[in-house]
């Protein structure tokens, strides 16, 4: 199951579901991508957004990619 897109009865305004990945640290969520803003008529700048929220205690390592 992937990220789905509702579209609304408004002329270019839609829902995006993100996909979530619940774990014992928290939960991590894929909130769109590049193709599914472009499937929309939206010319995104970022290749794809995330979210994390972790429970209390928890330290999540940081990444860079150039």
């Amino acid at each position: 199951m992937g990220i789905e897109v509702e579209r609304l009865p408004l002329a270019g305004a839609f829902v995006i579901t993100p996909i979530a990945f619940p774990d014992d640290r928290g939960v991590f969520m894929k909130l769109f991508t590049r193709e599914v803003l472009a499937s929309q008529g939206v010319k995104p700048i970022f290749m794809e957004e995330y979210l994390v929220s972790s429970k209390k205690g928890v330290l999540r390592g940081l990444h860079y990619q150039d």
